[in-house]
């Protein structure tokens, strides 16, 4: 099983803070993509919603159609994916369709042998770029769908005995492939630099959008959407950064799982972030500092800065 793709949305996420900044930066670069993947996942069983229930609804009639049985729908909360697993028994054969908020929906189909080695067949729009574990060959090609993707595997699959796939063990078999390819990685000296710079040259050709258009019409302001606060987005470490909200300056919300935070984290950096700015605000003398407004936020920013002090969780500062 071949979970490069997960790699390759942390580099590009670095990567975008310094797109023209020379060679020079890749080494930096290469050694923080790795110190931002988690050593392990969990897959957690949930009921959650596609954003994309059209495109996920097709790749799954596709896998049936190919006698792959679903064995559930779970969250990879370090990555911020929703994952919906499939086994053929039959074949010894797994599928995964996936999705992410900033690369959508994709579909994995793996074969791993009896001798640890494997094989993948993705249509993933990122992957091609990172190097995967001896024995994990990759086939990726975007334009395929889920059928093809199916056809493509019997093509490509050796006739060497292959492990069990089957509905008990899926959380487990993708979780402990994730392992073993983080561990690869973390022996041969974590992301290369010629890893980063292939990701550099993709994301040239591919250039980031906001979800506005680049236009002053935020999707996540307040009276649209109460699920991603865009004020408990950081701000972009440079103005070159193509995810910075023209209207607001925070990174959007879009990008949130690029940081690693969850809604709930968001709301919590938007009630610290407020509390700040409405201090330095009262000072100023631009706001009353006895406002029905004031009292209400700063009774909310003190309970949170008591239950989480900056000192044991810099990430909501």
């Amino acid at each position: 099983m071949n979970l490069v793709l997960l790699i390759a949305v942390i580099i590009a996420a670095l990567a975008v803070l310094l797109i023209g900044y020379g060679f020079y930066v890749f080494r930096r670069l290469a050694r923080k993509s790795f110190a931002t993947l988690p050593p392990s996942i969990s897959l957690v069983p949930t009921v959650a919603d596609w954003k994309d229930p059209a495109r996920a609804a097709t790749a799954e009639e596709e896998l049936r159609r190919y006698r792959f049985s679903p064995v559930g729908r779970f969250s990879i909360p370090e990555f911020g994916v929703l994952v919906q697993g499939f086994v053929n028994e039959a074949e010894q054969m797994a599928a995964m369709i996936y999705e992410h908020p900033v690369t959508g929906v994709w579909t994995d189909v793996t074969v791993e042998y009896a001798n640890g080695e494997g094989l993948t067949v993705s249509n993933a729009p990122h992957g091609e770029e990172i190097d995967s574990r001896p024995g994990q060959t990759k086939i990726i090609d975007s334009e395929l769908d889920a059928g093809a993707l199916v056809r493509v595997m019997y093509d490509f699959v050796q006739s060497h005995p292959r492990k069990v796939a089957n509905q008990q063990d899926f959380p487990s078999i993708v979780s402990e492939a994730y392992a073993r390819d983080y561990q690869w990685r973390k022996s041969r000296g974590g992301t290369t630099i010629r890893e980063v710079a292939k990701v550099f040259e993709r994301m040239e050709k591919e250039k980031i959008q906001l979800p506005c258009g680049g236009k002053s019409d935020c999707p996540y302001d307040e009276t649209r959407s109460s699920e991603r606060d865009i004020e408990g987005m950081p701000f972009p470490e440079t103005r070159r950064d193509p995810r910075a909200c023209p209207t607001y300056g925070h990174v959007c919300p879009a990008f949130m799982e690029h940081f690693g935070l969850t809604p709930d984290e968001l709301a919590i950096r938007a009630t610290i972030h407020c509390g700040n700015l409405a201090e330095s605000l009262v000072r100023q003398g631009k706001l009353k500092g006895d406002s029905r407004e004031y009292v209400e936020l700063m009774a909310r920013y003190n309970d949170l800065t008591i239950r989480y002090p900056r000192q044991s969780f810099p990430k909501y500062y």
